[in-house]
């Protein structure tokens, strides 16, 4: 969908993209070892201030078409390594937070256009969420037998709601774009905190 509305851009974004995907197998080790209540905690934390940010600061201004034959500036390659590795390792160890962090990373430093900035992550995330996914797999196979009928429902509403939400998201200005985005992430988060102190 955002790939038909020409919303998908990795001429600044490929390094960060390698960094990233490379990294998420490492995380997804790392949190092998490391106690559940850590992981849930910072990722819905994380999901509730993204949300205030995009609250905040719902547009991104637009930045100048980048040909493809341009060579990365030394901001945007440091940029690139340093949240490329971070959030890989992240999206690895955590489960979650990835697409948030890109997002961030694409409007706030490398200056993309929101609908643009969710495209690309989202693009990104699809190789991220699916090497992380087996990784974790492996590590412990028990996940899909003891899971599978959570995991079918969730992939096919998720399926569902993603294609009418990126239909949305690719009619819409940006800042609605921004402003949504943020509103979901802050009462998704907020939602699950209550959730898992209260019950």
């Amino acid at each position: 969908m955002y790939a038909n509305n020409k919303k998908i851009d990795l001429k600044t974004g490929w390094l960060i993209a390698a960094c990233i995907i490379g990294m998420c197998t490492v995380g997804s080790i790392a949190a092998y070892f490391t106690h559940q209540e850590v992981l849930g905690g910072f990722s819905l934390i994380l999901c509730v201030f993204i949300g205030i940010r995009f609250l905040v600061s719902p547009d991104s201004k637009e930045r100048p078409e980048k040909d493809a034959k341009t060579n990365l500036t030394i901001k945007e390659i440091a940029v690139s390594l340093f949240y490329g590795l971070t959030i890989g390792f992240g999206t690895g160890f955590f489960g979650s937070g990835g697409g948030m962090m890109m997002l961030i990373v694409f409007t706030a430093m490398l200056g993309y256009e929101r609908k643009t900035a969710v495209g690309t992550s989202t693009f990104i995330m699809t190789f991220t969420a699916l090497i992380a996914s087996v990784s974790h797999i492996l590590i412990e196979p028990t996940i899909v037998l003891e899971c599978w009928r959570f995991l079918v429902l969730a992939i096919v509403v998720a399926t569902v709601f993603s294609l009418v939400s990126a239909q949305f998201a690719n009619k819409v200005k940006g800042k609605v774009v921004g402003y949504v985005t943020g509103a979901i992430l802050l009462v998704l988060g907020l939602s699950m905190i209550i959730i898992n102190n209260i019950i």
